[in-house]
């Protein structure tokens, strides 16, 4: 975490640090949290400014360079999000025409930290994925999140 935040142009501000990850009873496992944590110890130690981050679900996996990478998943985060009323959902691009599937819920690929980190900031226009690509249906998603999930719990 540490690195991918000092590759992405902030410091890291060395400190104590509490993280919860509640509630308990639910199973956290995975890189998904990566980003989420990322962009709460960025906003905690006030190197972003981020009023509106209530406002989003974040799900992402972040590389040492501080590039988001795909996880598994999206599609049941992605419903959650809109049932929680989120505003918007920040998935990493490779993810975004998975999410991008539901309804209800504006979707934003994400490529890096930065990019992320400044658009809850305020200080970059980030589009939204708009659109389903021609040819791909809500059942190809949900295929694509089965596989993804069976291919996790082999691992």
């Amino acid at each position: 975490m540490k690195t991918a935040i000092e590759n992405s142009g902030f410091k890291f501000v060395v400190g104590r640090l509490t993280l919860n990850l509640a509630p308990v009873d639910v199973k956290k496992e995975g890189p998904n949290f990566d980003l989420p944590i990322a962009v709460g110890i960025l906003a905690v130690r006030e190197q972003i400014v981020a009023k509106d981050l209530d406002d989003y679900a974040i799900v992402g996996e972040l590389a040492l360079s501080g590039e988001v990478r795909s996880v598994n998943g999206v599609l049941p985060i992605a419903i959650c999000a809109r049932d929680q009323k989120k505003r918007g959902l920040i998935v990493p691009a490779d993810n975004a025409v998975e999410a991008a599937v539901v309804q209800g819920i504006d979707v934003y690929p994400a490529k890096n930290l930065r990019e992320v980190a400044e658009f809850l900031a305020g200080k970059r226009n980030c589009n939204r994925f708009a659109r389903i690509p021609p040819g791909f249906s809500r059942n190809n998603a949900v295929t694509m999140s089965i596989s993804s999930m069976s291919k996790a719990r082999s691992m």
